[in-house]
């Protein structure tokens, strides 16, 4: 992330993430000054990263000097100490410091001036400091490079500059322009008429500082005639390749008056622009990808987010998404996802990044597909997540999520009916089988459970007798009877005609005492209600424990037996 904006850039730069201070990103030319005896290895293929290392100290009182200043302030300019290594060494130096602010984190970044430079007129790190404080406080490249071509103008005394962006990488626009305020608007309307586009032919080497031009350059870039003192071109490099050319005009600064610091400062610049020129061209591409997507995804009734996953940083949202968090669209960039998810509903272990992602961060699941319901809005929703990558290199994770509320609801209604004893609603001996077989899975087992073998007694007489609607009035008043004693969670299947099975969450002797108490309710309603038969029925029971190996023909067969021995004694009691 920091690499595109700091890594050309020569000034030593770091970058210190709070609590601990610990050292989170340097560029090559921090690298260069502080690295130790044992990061000078990495010649040989040993480890130039300097992230999380405390690669220097500030000497002495010093330190807390610059706390102290620092807490007054967002920034230090110009402070003078020693930097104590990793490696033993000190050397004098002078830093300039600022806070800047990445997403929800804050840095303090170091611009680092050893002490070689302390008789020049001005530390190139203090006035990078101005420059970066002008640049990151911009919403966009496109404001940030005309801010620093102001900036740029300004602090030289210019009157003119133009970058220009290669035609091979079209990684700029045809060109940015700056003109001086001093300037007079008829002047650089009259300049306007010549063509920046034609007099910055493509160059195959920098005309610098001092640089005598000849009369074919002269007539090439069109200075004739200009009476200007000085002409500088500079390539702009971004990640080693040519982006643009840097052009400097100007009346008051001949060309050989330029000191090693201005030409310092001027190649920090160029390096900075290309970084800004880098950026600029990734934000258009976003923004031109980002319209597609706005477009295709908000055509159909989908949710669609984009987060960075290492941070949770929304990249991209969709309306849909907007209306499931009632948040406008415009709003969300830039938010923590999770927290957002968590409003909906979703669960930590729900968090699909955590199968797609390993503990270290790598990925090793580019796709997952799962089912999740909101609670906020009680919607089901089918929900793709991939591993993918973004515009700008990095990896991100996008997630959809299409509405199956209706699917699920015909899902349950078509469950249901597959499931129940139509006459009664309890499950059906199928379905009931798989119940207890999930039951006796070892992976699910942990909770104790009781299954009960119930036979109505008399079915087959009152059948006989009176009818098969009073055969199914007895039928209902049972199993009503029987509901208004156990709990929602405890099972109830009708196995057979008058044969049932209950699976209670229970042990042996607590299930013993929940068919009591359904015994005292049937002769309790036996008592109050006057009919031509009697509710009665038998039952056995069979404790499932956790190390059973009994199968489910094999505990119904035990219950079985001992309910028909419970018959047998009332028989002859």
């Amino acid at each position: 992330m920091f690499d595109a904006f700091f890594q050309n850039i020569k000034t030593p730069i770091l970058l210190c993430q709070e609590p601990d201070m610990q050292v989170v990103y340097g560029n090559q030319s921090a690298i260069d000054l502080l690295r130790s005896k044992e990061m000078a290895k990495a010649e040989d293929g040993g480890d130039k990263n300097i992230s999380g290392k405390r690669l220097f100290q500030i000497a002495g009182q010093d330190i807390n000097a610059f706390m102290e200043e620092l807490g007054n302030k967002e920034e230090i300019v110009g402070f003078e100490t020693k930097l104590h290594l990793s490696c033993g060494e000190s050397i004098p130096v002078t830093l300039s410091a600022n806070w800047i602010h990445v997403g929800e984190k804050r840095y303090l970044k170091f611009c680092i001036d050893p002490d070689r430079m302390e008789q020049m007129p001005e530390r190139p790190s203090e006035v990078m400091m101005e420059a970066f404080q002008v640049v990151y406080k911009q919403e966009s490249s496109q404001a940030s490079i005309e801010k620093l071509l102001d900036f740029l103008g300004n602090y030289f005394h210019l009157e003119h500059i133009v970058v220009r962006g290669t035609k091979e990488g079209n990684m700029s626009s045809p060109y940015d322009t700056w003109w001086a305020p001093s300037v007079s608007s008829m002047e650089e309307t009259l300049a306007g008429l010549w063509d920046e586009r034609d007099c910055i032919v493509p160059l195959e080497k920098e005309i610098m500082f001092g640089q005598e031009l000849d009369e074919t350059t002269i007539r090439q870039l069109k200075l004739d005639g200009r009476q200007l003192q000085s002409f500088v071109a500079m390539l702009i490099l971004s990640q080693g390749e040519i982006v643009g050319h840097l052009s400097l005009y100007g009346r008051n600064k001949p060309g050989l008056s330029w000191s090693q610091v201005e030409q310092k400062l001027l190649r920090n610049f160029a390096d900075m622009l290309g970084a800004l020129i880098r950026r600029r061209s990734v934000e258009r591409s976003l923004q031109y990808s980002l319209e597609i997507l706005n477009t295709v995804t908000d055509n159909f009734e989908n949710i669609a987010l984009v987060t960075d996953i290492q941070t949770s940083e929304i990249l991209f949202a969709n309306n849909g998404f907007s209306a499931a968090v009632n948040i406008p669209v415009e709003q969300l960039y830039g938010k923590n996802s999770t927290t957002l998810l968590r409003n909906l509903g979703r669960k930590q272990e729900e968090d699909p990044l955590g199968i797609m992602l390993d503990k270290s961060g790598n990925v090793r699941g580019k796709y997952h597909t799962w089912e999740f319901k909101n609670t906020r809005n009680g919607k089901w929703y089918l929900v793709r997540n991939a591993i993918i990558q973004w515009i700008d290199g990095r990896d991100v994770h996008i997630e959809t999520a299409t509405e199956i509320t209706y699917q699920k609801e015909h899902e349950a209604e078509l469950e249901y009916v597959a499931s129940r004893d139509m006459m009664t609603g309890m499950y059906n001996r199928e379905w009931g089988r798989r119940l207890i077989e999930r039951l006796l899975d070892p992976n699910r087992r942990g909770r104790k459970a009781s299954l009960v073998f119930l036979d109505i007694d008399g079915l087959k007489k009152v059948n006989d007798q009176f009818g098969h609607v009073a055969g199914d009035h007895l039928i209902l008043n049972t199993v009503s009877l029987i509901k208004s004693c156990i709990r929602q969670s405890d099972i109830m299947i009708r196995w057979g005609g008058d044969e049932f099975v209950l699976v209670l969450r229970a042990n042996e002797e607590e299930a013993g005492i929940v068919l009591e108490k359904i015994k005292r309710r049937v002769e309790e309603f036996n008592r109050r209600k006057k009919s031509l038969y009697k509710i009665g029925f038998s039952h056995g029971i069979v404790e499932i424990g956790e190390e059973s190996a009994l199968t489910v023909n094999k505990l119904i067969a035990i219950a079985d037996e001992r309910m028909y021995a419970e018959k047998a004694k009332l028989r002859y009691s």
